[in-house]
């Protein structure tokens, strides 16, 4: 795995600069520059304190964990962004919101999970469904209003 590459990744999901996370793991910004660019290798103690500053482990940094939230997090955005179009659909953007990033992350891998059903076959579907139930009744009640409301715009725009 390139390291800079990797750091690139994780800067970009969180719209972060290179410069904003120097100054939080307290080094020059062209350190930071030249780990982005490979020409140099953080030590073990930067790397977790970029870790840290980033609010991932060092594990995530290393596994594809962070790619999907990455990826979670980008898709609870866009919804954000595409709820935010009228007053009605406004307040199941505000319900996303609301929830943690846990929650937010949950709830986007559902959905994703949810678009590939057709593809995955009976037992999949069923597995999927008991899964999400249960996590679905583990949200506070907020929560589940808002997923709740989400499914049913999203459901009326797929018509």
């Amino acid at each position: 795995m390139d390291i800079g590459q990797r750091l690139k990744q994780v800067l970009e999901s969180r719209q972060m600069s290179g410069r904003a996370l120097a100054l939080k793991v307290d080094v020059v910004p062209s350190q930071i520059s030249k780990i982005i660019s490979g020409t140099t290798k953080p030590s073990i103690d930067l790397l977790q304190r970029i870790c840290e500053a980033l609010n991932i482990t060092m594990a995530e940094f290393f596994t594809e964990e962070e790619i999907y939230n990455q990826a979670a997090d980008k898709y609870i955005q866009d919804l954000i962004i595409y709820y935010d179009e009228s007053p009605e659909k406004k307040k199941a953007a505000d319900k996303l919101r609301s929830m943690s990033i846990e929650e937010q992350r949950a709830f986007a891998r559902r959905h994703v999970k949810a678009g590939r059903v057709a593809e995955s076959g009976v037992e999949y579907v069923l597995f999927s469904l008991d899964e999400t139930i249960e996590q679905y009744k583990s949200l506070p009640s907020e929560a589940q209003e808002a997923i709740a409301k989400v499914i049913r715009l999203f459901a009326a725009d797929k018509k």
